[in-house]
């Protein structure tokens, strides 16, 4: 009994003990000081070697608030670590929150002696330094400054090994200033030689610095950026591209688009352009072979972009209605696709953008079923092209003298009739040089509209459109695009961002049979060019310099065989071309260099007499063609007549279409004659 009376009265004590302060010290009243007595700790700095207190020590402070101190560490020493959670800036040293009486503790140590070298090639340029190099005291702030020799480009700053041996970039300006923490050998990277640089910036990627080299001096050849294989990383983001400014302000390049230098300059810099990725809980997917396939999503994003990887595995599919009445506007698709089943997007009516990495081998026209909207593609591409060596290849020099011809252009479009049968520099010559005149001729099998439309998107007021079209449905305005529009512009894929895929079919359907294709083809890269006899394969003008005076043994027997049937030939100058219903795509190509203030000009392809119908070769007919076209194509100037472009033999190579380079001299000579009475007209 006693003892428990005894651990009563100890456990009332104990109450009271606790309670006191409630007790003795009444609460707040408001609108009046505080009566609660103010609770102050002391708190020390312990001193340590190196380091002197300047200021008062200890330092009496209310509890709970921050403690300083003002200290001076001497020449050769640093603060190696601070008790308590304190810090150290300029020359003042801050507990944080103290409750306690404490004493903080100090450890500082003597300033190691680090060895910081520089690799300079002293003839390439000249290197200056704040401190004198070799041995520099650790933290010191060391500043380096390079100025290059005439006619060599820097490079920037790397360690451990030249730039070419694989060190990696740590600046790219030439002055480069850090704070020596560590012995290093840096070393001065230089580019020398008549080519010229483009210089990626990984702009906030994992990667510093990237360069890449594009050796071509040839003024009228532009590199290609590089392909988005994986060279730049940023977690959570993908690469869309490159801008030649860090916030995406100037001209934006997609990967491996074709990007002019610009004029009178021998490198450039291109930032690398980032779009963050959708979480993956906005998707419904499963796995299987180590594969991602997509299934469904339920966001709500303005932007969707596709993961390159969930959980470590490539997304390569995407199933059919995964994204059944997506409201989101702009789509990227990521580079591990393969497969985007038939409507996978349908009815994203409210879609307009994509963004389409050139991997899938299966895709379709009907994966965006009821897309009605969508209308701008960025092509983006992932691989390595496989056509750059082609004749096809050459066009994306044909691209490139369409945006960066300066002055007033007269942009000269048909089948190869063009490519092969125009000499540029002749017909500017004739005209004056009042026009910079683009070769922009093609294959006849692919549509005139989309190249016009391409056109369009570079030309001013007062450009002319001069159309020599061929006797085939894609000249006159049939809209299908092909495997072989695909080869033509995969060194130039800028061109598609140039134009609204609404207006043409099967965009993605034959894009899905040339990947299928590509793949099976051995990969080049896109500095590789077609060489014929030492030289570009399109000259600067765009023109094929390829054509010769003699004719090949394939046209010598087709000619042979041609006037053993009397002289005639199966080609027909078919008025159906005129009157049917994809005119009004070539109408439409028309209207919009009218409303970009521009003329569109109509002759006719040269043709071997031989190859034409026995009606073809008949003025009457020939007559009769010209008067359906004008008929056909109202706000367009016919300024030729047939007859004048259909030609003896003796001006072709290769074909009934490819004129030799004496004849194309010749051909540029005609049709600037018609040109000019029509300007004659006009005025």
């Amino acid at each position: 009994m006693r003892k428990f009376r005894l651990l009563f009265l100890l456990a009332a004590c104990l109450t009271l003990l606790l309670t006191g302060c409630m007790i003795d010290v009444p609460e707040d009243i408001p609108g009046e000081e505080s009566t609660k007595p103010a609770i102050t700790v002391d708190v020390m700095l312990q001193e340590a070697e190196g380091m002197t207190i300047t200021g008062e020590n200890p330092v009496r402070a209310e509890a709970g608030s921050d403690v300083s101190f003002e200290v001076e560490i001497l020449d050769g020493y640093k603060i190696e670590s601070i008790g308590q959670g304190a810090v150290y800036e300029n020359g003042i040293l801050t507990v944080p929150a103290v409750r306690f009486p404490t004493t903080v503790e100090v450890e500082t140590r003597v300033l190691n002696d680090l060895s910081v070298t520089v690799q300079n090639n002293a003839w390439q340029g000249t290197l200056t330094s704040n401190v004198d190099l070799g041995t520099v005291k650790e933290d010191t702030e060391v500043t380096l400054s390079v100025t290059p020799a005439k006619g060599v480009i820097f490079l920037g700053y790397s360690i451990g090994a030249s730039r070419a041996n694989g060190g990696a970039i740590v600046s790219g300006a030439t002055d480069y200033t850090f704070t020596a923490t560590e012995n290093v050998e840096i070393y001065t990277n230089y580019f020398l030689g008549s080519g010229r640089l483009v210089i990626y910036d990984s702009n906030g990627g994992k990667e510093s610095q990237q360069y890449y080299v594009f050796a071509d001096s040839s003024p009228f050849i532009a590199p290609n950026t590089l392909a988005n294989k994986g060279q730049f990383t940023r977690e959570g983001y993908v690469l869309y591209g490159y801008n030649t400014k860090p916030d995406g302000s100037g001209t934006y390049y997609g990967p491996g688009w074709s990007a002019p230098f610009p004029e009178n300059t021998s490198s450039m810099t291109l930032y690398a352009q980032w779009m963050p990725v959708t979480e993956k809980e906005a998707f419904t997917y499963t796995v299987a072979n180590n594969q991602v396939t997509i299934t469904k999503y339920s966001g709500t994003h303005e932007t969707v972009v596709i993961p390159e990887t969930i959980d470590g595995l490539p997304v390569t599919r995407i199933a059919a209605n995964a994204f059944l009445n997506g409201k989101f506007t702009t789509l990227y698709l990521s580079r591990n696709l393969m497969t985007v089943e038939d409507n996978a997007f349908l009815a994203c009516r409210s879609l307009k953008t994509l963004y389409f990495c050139d991997t899938p081998s299966k895709i379709s026209d009907a994966s965006f079923t009821n897309c009605r909207e969508l209308q701008k593609l960025y092509m983006l591409a992932c691989i390595d092209p496989r056509h750059s060596t082609s004749n096809n290849g050459t066009y994306k020099m044909k691209y490139q003298r369409l945006i960066t011809a300066e002055g007033k252009k007269m942009v000269f479009h048909a089948g190869s009739n063009v490519s092969y049968g125009i000499d540029i520099e002749t017909i500017q010559n004739k005209l004056g040089g009042e026009y910079a005149g683009v070769n922009f001729g093609c294959n006849q099998g692919t549509p005139a509209v989309f190249y016009i439309e391409v056109a369009v998107a570079h030309m001013n007021e007062g450009d002319i459109v001069v159309l020599c079209p061929e006797y085939h449905k894609y000249q006159y305005g049939y809209n299908e695009m092909n495997t072989t529009t695909w080869q033509i512009f995969e060194g130039a894929y800028n061109a598609y961002a140039d134009v609204d895929i609404r207006n043409y079919i099967k965009v993605f359907t034959s894009f899905a049979s040339f990947n299928t294709n590509r793949y099976n083809v051995r990969a080049s890269t896109y500095e590789s060019y077609n060489k014929q006899g030492g030289e570009p394969g399109v000259s600067q003008y765009g023109e094929f310099n390829i054509n010769h005076n003699g004719q090949t043994s394939g046209l010598i027997g087709d000619i042979k065989n041609w006037e053993n049937k009397g002289g005639v030939g199966s080609l027909k100058m078919d008025l159906g071309l005129v009157t049917a219903d994809y005119n009004v795509n070539m109408n439409k190509a028309i209207d919009m260099v009218l409303d970009k203030g521009g003329k569109v000009y109509i002759s006719f392809a040269s043709t071997l007499k031989l190859a034409l119908t026995k009606e073809g070769q008949n003025p009457a007919i020939q007559a009769e063609f010209r008067a359906a076209v004008v008929r056909a194509f109202p706000k367009a100037t016919v300024i030729s007549d047939p007859g004048t472009f259909i030609l003896d033999k003796s001006w072709f190579y290769n074909s009934y279409y490819h004129l030799s380079t004496t004849a194309s001299k010749q051909r540029a000579e005609l049709l600037a004659k018609d040109i000019l009475a029509q300007f004659a007209k006009e005025k």
